[in-house]
């Protein structure tokens, strides 16, 4: 069963500060999975626990290709 976490806002807001912090997208990716993983761990969605054995994030700097 699929649980989501973050809504898309919340993780867009997550990697936005970490690459305004000067994190690459790897480093981006890596605080959402494991503030997600957090999340899912101790305070899911309605107070719930999951697991989160299949976190899973990429994030793409498209400003990147220039």
């Amino acid at each position: 069963m699929f649980t989501q976490v973050l809504s898309p806002q919340e993780a867009s807001a997550i990697v936005c500060e970490e690459l305004a912090r000067g994190r690459d997208p790897a480093g981006a990716a890596h605080t959402l999975c494991s503030q997600a993983v957090q999340l899912a761990e101790w305070g899911g969605p309605k107070g719930s626990r999951c697991a989160a054995d299949n976190t899973t994030a990429a994030v793409f700097d498209l400003g990147e290709l220039g």
